[in-house]
């Protein structure tokens, strides 16, 4: 057996147990929540019936990737030879182990909990009945549905590590597909990431940043370079000249208090002003 398994035992221990999880293998964790969630949908009537097959078939395909990773990874030849791997250091490769021994015995704890846990925000439903031999039994198919997809990487990643290379060229377009994931990250960057791109450039970042508040800064910048230019004027530093506005201020003020408005505007205006308690 080649590859870089010996060559990063710790590595690869840690990864063959997050292998063996998430593709739902007893008794790893990922097994029971696996097995709870389709053993939940099957209960759920006919329409629970077609989830549980689409779960079950993602759980095939899910094995089978994590199993290509596996063998790609650890189990291959390398394709840069002047690549020399070796394990991570300490504080990298202790949460991992920990991560592993979780992924081991962490799936007991939940047993007869997962239902319990969802209620808070699935609320109560109607099921069919079900019983501990049919749980028993789809919990038998899971499994061997990850076996499948575990020989499936098996055969064609270990056995007959040629025959991907042989598919491709046989099956152009479905590679191609298959390669580029199906389109989901072109298809998402064309209707959400450019559109929101546009907004963030030409709406947010010239009509707002620039129109709204650069025209906003020039505003008030410009507000407030006029008012000092106006009050530089009656800033000179004369003081004859600082005397003299005093001496307006205070003949205006006195003027407001001697004159008897109310009869000025009385005559001008016809407006009567009645004193305060009058």
């Amino acid at each position: 057996m080649g590859g870089l398994w010996n060559k990063l035992p710790v590595t690869f221990a840690v990864t063959t147990v997050g292998v063996l999880a998430i593709a739902g293998f007893f008794p790893f964790a990922g097994f029971f929540s696996k097995d709870a969630i389709l053993y939940a949908a099957f209960l759920q009537g006919t329409q629970g019936k077609v989830l549980w097959f689409v779960g079950l078939v993602t759980a095939l395909l899910t094995s089978f990737y994590m199993f290509r990773l596996w063998y790609l990874a650890f189990l291959g030849k390398p394709r840069d030879p002047h690549v020399h791997p070796h394990e991570s250091p300490a504080s990298m490769l202790g949460p991992l182990v920990i991560l592993a021994l979780l992924s081991i015995g962490g799936g007991w704890i939940g047993i007869e909990r997962f239902a319990a846990f969802l209620a808070p925000s699935v609320g109560a439903r109607a099921t069919d009945a079900g019983s501990a031999h049919l749980e028993l039994m789809l919990s038998i198919v899971a499994v061997a549905v990850a076996l499948l997809g575990w020989f499936v990487a098996h055969l064609l990643y270990q056995q007959k590590p040629d025959r991907p290379a042989q598919l491709a060229a046989a099956m152009p377009a479905s590679y191609k597909l298959l390669r580029n994931k199906y389109y989901v990250d072109e298809f998402y960057s064309a209707t959400v990431v450019k559109p929101l791109f546009a907004i963030s450039t030409y709406v947010l970042g010239w009509v707002v940043e620039k129109a709204v508040l650069g025209g906003a800064v020039w505003l008030l910048g410009g507000t407030a370079t006029f008012s000092g230019a106006v009050l530089q004027r009656w800033q000179s530093g004369n003081l004859r000249s600082y005397a003299a506005w005093l001496a307006a201020g205070a003949g205006a003020v006195l003027l407001f208090i001697v004159i008897p408005w109310s009869a000025v505007l009385g005559s001008l205006f016809g407006i009567h002003i009645n004193a305060a308690g009058h």
